[in-house]
């Protein structure tokens, strides 16, 4: 877990959370019956293994980000099995836009651009589940 100090940091991570469960609701508008989305996992795989502690990610960004540049980073879910990937980067004037582009076997380039200095929090999520070091705090 990450403490943060400041009051800043911690509202900004809460409008986050916020922000994704909202982004949540609006995409849960066609409900689908539980014994869809099971037929539809055993279709995809006889059994599914999820464990976003396997997630790793790599890139100048986590120890050097730039503002007002593409910063890029590698997200590697290979050995995590099968989820979605959720990424989202909230600065000081609300959150930046991301690109994921899905590479091959479960590998994810991350780009994004920090518009302003100061204190921006990362959020890499592997289905609901944080990845190891996530949120990370990045300060431009």
């Amino acid at each position: 877990a990450v403490a943060y100090q400041d009051t800043n940091t911690l509202l900004h991570i809460l409008q986050a959370e916020y922000r994704l469960r909202m982004m949540r609701q609006q995409t849960n508008t066609k409900k689908v019956s539980g014994s869809e989305h099971q037929q539809f996992l055993s279709r995809r795989s006889s059994k599914i293994i999820s464990d976003a502690d396997s997630v790793t990610c790599s890139g100048s960004v986590l120890t050097n980000p730039k503002v007002n540049v593409m910063n890029k980073m590698v997200v590697d879910c290979s050995r995590a099995g099968a989820n979605v990937l959720f990424v989202a980067v909230l600065g000081p004037g609300g959150q930046e836009q991301v690109h994921v582009k899905h590479k091959e076997d479960n590998k994810f380039l991350v780009e994004f651009i920090m518009k302003e200095s100061g204190k921006h929090i990362l959020y890499i999520k592997w289905g609901d589940q944080n990845i190891p070091g996530s949120p990370f705090l990045l300060e431009v």
